[in-house]
């Protein structure tokens, strides 16, 4: 059974783990790269306990857990304090520079969650924004160039904001009454993204951010067109995770180099 205070949102993990560990390879696995990872990891653990003292998860939640959310919000709060004091030590002015994209996004959506806005599409979008954002300075903390930063952060921010849209679309499909049309949005939008990474690489993208939109764009676009029953819902996370990994490859591979 899953510990009650760790994130429920699955879909989350992945968002935030490909994305760091592509970071991490980008930059060679560098200690202040190490302590940058830690550092968002724990704020990330922290989200769970933040919405159940805020009430999010219902008076029950707060009343049974609140006690053992205070400390562990407390413990990460201090963990992330730490090692990100650790990573402004010892990491170049340029990784902390790249840390700015995130906590401005932190900031939007911590707002969002206190107006109980954040299962939105524009919250949802945010928050896989956000933690995509975590890349940057993980990996320019590792000595990663910052082209090849700044592109895998385009994908996996792009990715999942179109995937994103899909899934809502397929998941308003099944609805009575619902519509599909945000998923055949998200797969133009996936299509239109190609295309214009493609038509970049001539003015000096690197391939790598077109072959890593790849995997994000044929989700998108297999959701709009492959009629899913709710059922099927449930694998879409596991889909998502091995576009996430194969995005992931493709950046690596396909930024190397000048």
């Amino acid at each position: 059974m899953a510990h009650p205070l760790l994130p429920r949102e699955h879909g989350a993990y992945g968002q935030l783990v490909v994305p760091l560990g592509t970071g991490l390879v980008l930059g060679h696995f560098r200690l202040p790269a190490i302590f940058c990872t830690a550092a968002a990891v724990a704020a990330f653990l922290a989200h769970e306990p933040m919405l159940v003292e805020l009430g999010h998860r219902g008076p029950k939640a707060k009343r049974e857990l609140g006690s053992s959310a205070r400390v562990m919000l407390l413990r990460m709060g201090v963990v992330a304090g730490l090692f990100g004091a650790a990573g402004f030590a010892t990491a170049p002015v340029i990784a902390l520079l790249a840390g700015l994209p995130g906590f401005v996004l932190a900031t939007v959506v911590l707002l969002l969650l206190l107006r109980r806005k954040e299962r939105s599409l524009a919250g949802e979008t945010l928050v896989a924004a956000t933690l995509s954002s975590a890349l940057l300075p993980v990996a320019l903390a590792g000595g990663a160039e910052l082209p090849r930063a700044l592109g895998a952060f385009v994908v996996f921010a792009v990715g999942f904001a179109l995937v994103t849209a899909a899934v809502r679309g397929v998941i308003a499909r099944n609805r009575r009454g619902g519509s599909a049309t945000l998923a055949y949005v998200a797969a133009l939008a996936a299509l239109a993204a190609m295309g214009a990474a493609w038509a970049f690489t001539r003015g000096g993208l690197r391939p790598g951010v077109v072959l890593g939109l790849a995997p994000f764009a044929a989700f998108a676009v297999g959701m709009a067109v492959v009629p899913l029953g709710p059922r099927a819902l449930v694998r879409l996370g596991w889909s998502l995770v091995a576009a996430s990994v194969l995005a992931s490859i493709a950046v690596i591979a396909g930024t190397t180099g000048g």
